[in-house]
């Protein structure tokens, strides 16, 4: 039977968690209700959006019917797949494996003779590959005091980015932004894919304070690009028309080698200028 004081710790460490657990949740619940806040405020984005055919808006400032893309591709009369000739490629073992299992009979198949003692000869390998699971890893800082002789209580600091009782380490942000910017998956999809592959329950509230937060880390990279493209004598650039909110826009995009540049105007604003 557990001691009374190791209760009262166990307690104690309970109480400090939830504690912490429900500091995160109201700020996330302040940050959900400035949201909601926010978009009360433009009704208009939900609305039926206004064209030739249900408002007196000319048919030119329709947005324009999506066109089928039609290939350039003419037949070449052969059948779909691979053509016989066709070096294909297959999976391939790995030289230096992670881990090795040996197999050896324990006794005869014949005779049911013991064979644990008896040596043993190399006959053939085949390889497994395949993700350890994934469990994320939880670092928990803890500050301790130290007095000195003059009499000073001198207590340590937290590391930096440590500013909150709970928060997302730099892996996990990194991981948010590559799939949810370069990947395209939508916050709704990628918060489901964080609960069933690393069991991290991320709201969408949530990845999208953390988003906001990759944004302001990466402005000084995106000025930077920014500064090489306008600088540069030759850029690519090229435009398409898209909606955002239900409103026209063109979206832009500007090339220098390796450095693209995206960003989108309201067309009345392009049209001014």
């Amino acid at each position: 039977m557990k001691q009374g004081p190791q209760i009262l710790e166990q307690l104690l460490e309970r109480i400090i968690r939830l504690e912490d657990e429900v500091t995160y949740l109201r700020a996330e619940n302040q940050y959900l209700k400035s949201e909601v806040a926010r978009l009360e405020k433009q009704p208009e984005k939900y609305e039926n959006p206004k064209n030739s055919r249900n408002s007196s808006k000319s048919p030119s400032s329709d947005f324009p019917k999506q066109q089928k893309t039609q290939s350039l591709r003419q037949s070449s009369g052969k059948k779909p797949g691979g053509q016989a000739g066709h070096e294909g490629t297959t999976l391939k073992q790995m030289e230096n494996p992670d881990r090795i299992e040996h197999h050896m009979p324990l006794y005869c198949n014949c005779c049911g003779e013991d064979l644990t003692g008896q040596p043993s000869f190399f006959a053939s390998k085949r390889q497994v590959i395949d993700i350890p699971p994934i469990k994320a890893i939880v670092t928990e800082h803890q500050l301790f005091d130290r007095p000195c002789k003059c009499g000073h209580i001198n207590r340590a600091t937290y590391p930096a980015g440590v500013n909150v009782p709970v928060s997302y380490g730099e892996n996990v942000q990194a991981l948010l932004s590559y799939l949810g910017a370069r990947q395209y998956v939508p916050f709704k999809r990628l918060s489901e894919l964080m609960r069933d592959v690393f069991g991290l329950g991320i709201s969408t509230g949530g990845i999208n304070y953390v988003m906001a937060k990759m944004e302001k880390k990466a402005a000084g990279t995106y000025e930077a690009i920014r500064h090489v493209v306008l600088r540069s004598h030759i850029v690519g650039a090229d435009e398409t028309g898209a909606n955002i909110n239900g409103k026209n826009h063109w979206a832009w995009t500007f090339s220098k080698q390796k450095r693209d540049i995206y960003c989108y105007t309201p067309k009345s604003w392009a049209q001014s200028h």
